[in-house]
């Protein structure tokens, strides 16, 4: 199933909006580690996917919400820029809606192949416990390794700390109206900070 060609207002669907504005988009926040993946279901398969990733013990590293947008850190900018430049490395991934915000990324994940990637991968795997080449998990599985790296590198984490959680959130988008209701809450995230599941509880 793809769902495309509709108009979403206020996404950028991957774009930097105008004026240089740092104002990203998401989706619904849900508790950490927590997994939805539809049994049987081939997530290397065409279609649209919703994913959330959370930072290890949900510590805000991205930046700060202000007047109801992201003003990014360092480290933020740069999971920024490398989740734009998913789609530039993997062909088969197009962009839609995304948001980062302190703590966490929401974004809508298209995969587009031809049936020849189909085949490829389907028998082609990271490792035998590993995801799938060219599957949701493994673009998922290279954005995070890709960012600690960074982050490692440029000495805003730890050596031996992790970025992000272990596990990430994915819904398959059933339809158009299932991307709307989606997008919808990628758009109203930021200006919702405040009542945020994944925002730490300050004590």
């Amino acid at each position: 199933m793809r769902v495309t060609g509709r108009p979403i207002v206020g996404a950028t669907g991957g774009r930097p909006p105008p004026g240089g504005d740092n104002v990203w988009l998401a989706a619904p926040t849900l508790s950490s580690r927590r997994s939805v993946r539809l049994k049987g279901f081939d997530y290397t398969s065409a279609g649209a996917y919703f994913v959330t990733l959370i930072t290890d013990q949900r510590r805000c590293l991205f930046g700060d919400i202000l007047q109801d947008r992201l003003v990014p850190s360092e480290a933020g900018a740069i999971v920024q820029r490398e989740w734009i430049a998913t789609s530039r490395i993997r062909k088969e991934i197009e962009l839609g809606p995304f948001v980062l915000m302190p703590n966490h990324l929401h974004a809508i994940v298209e995969i587009n192949r031809t049936d020849d990637q189909v085949e490829d991968a389907v028998s082609s795997w990271v490792s035998p416990a590993g995801p799938r080449k060219a599957s949701l998990g493994s673009l998922v599985a290279g954005f995070k390794a890709a960012t600690t790296k960074m982050c490692r590198n440029n000495g805003w984490l730890a050596p031996e700390a992790s970025l992000w959680q272990r596990n990430y959130f994915e819904h398959v988008v059933r339809n158009e109206d299932d991307y709307a209701s989606i997008a919808q809450y990628i758009t109203d995230n930021p200006r919702r900070w405040l009542e945020d599941n994944e925002r730490p509880t300050l004590t």
